[in-house]
């Protein structure tokens, strides 16, 4: 069990607690005779009733993850990746993975640009800069996504228009992966595309020996920039 759900449980095992002792407080006052005694158990008896309630409060507040904040709904954002398909109950950061992530980005393609396709034709990352939210995030992450696509699908029609992708657009490509420090993926990429089609086995075989490391690098990114995916 994770820290924060320990101190969760810890919290309404606290407040039961106390509400337990408000009842036995409150039942011994009324059963004594000595009136001095009686008063000391009702007070005790509330004090344990305020105490019960700022506990059951707190557990209310860590249970729905409640907290004031800039966005003034009282709430916190929801996350593209951490509330995926848009639960309310997040899942925990260290829980993130790339599977998430890929299915994730899957609808954030279709919703952006209509479909996988469109990613190599419609020269998607000179477009609409709101699409890709807070800070460009999704910018880089969609280059990677293109990558890691092109790796799995293994297709030749994919593979033709990543060749006949124009400059301009690779060079969009490029500059998102050297962005996160990937100089010389976005290095090799442009040797093989310059080479051309004749070379399409070597290009497949690179990102076949590198695509656990797109992989990585798409969650490390997601990780790192994760407050700029909230919704």
């Amino acid at each position: 069990m994770k820290t924060d759900k320990i101190l969760n449980v810890l919290l309404w095992s606290v407040s039961g607690v106390s509400l337990v002792l408000v009842v036995l407080c409150a039942s011994f006052s009324f059963k004594t005779t000595t009136p001095l005694t009686k008063v000391i158990l009702l007070l005790v008896s509330i004090l344990f009733l305020i105490l019960a309630a700022l506990i059951a409060y707190l557990a209310y507040m860590d249970t729905f993850k409640v907290t004031p904040s800039k966005y003034g709904s009282g709430k916190k954002p929801l996350n593209y990746f951490l509330n995926a398909d848009g639960k309310r109950n997040a899942i925990a950061l260290d829980d993130l993975t790339f599977e998430i992530i890929d299915k994730q980005m899957n609808h954030f393609i279709i919703d952006a640009f209509g479909s996988p396709v469109a990613l190599w034709k419609n020269s998607v990352f000179s477009g609409e800069q709101e699409v890709f939210g807070k800070d460009g995030a999704f910018k880089v992450l969609l280059a990677y996504k293109m990558l890691s696509d092109l790796q799995v699908q293994r297709s030749k029609k994919v593979w033709k228009m990543f060749f006949e992708l124009p400059d301009v657009d690779f060079s969009d490509l490029q500059e998102c992966l050297v962005k996160n420090g990937d100089d010389e993926l976005a290095k090799t990429l442009n040797m093989y595309r310059l080479t051309g089609e004749s070379c399409v086995g070597e290009a497949a075989a690179f990102l076949d020996e590198n695509a656990s490391y797109i992989q990585r690098r798409m969650l490390n990114y997601v990780t790192r920039k994760i407050n700029s995916f909230d919704m």
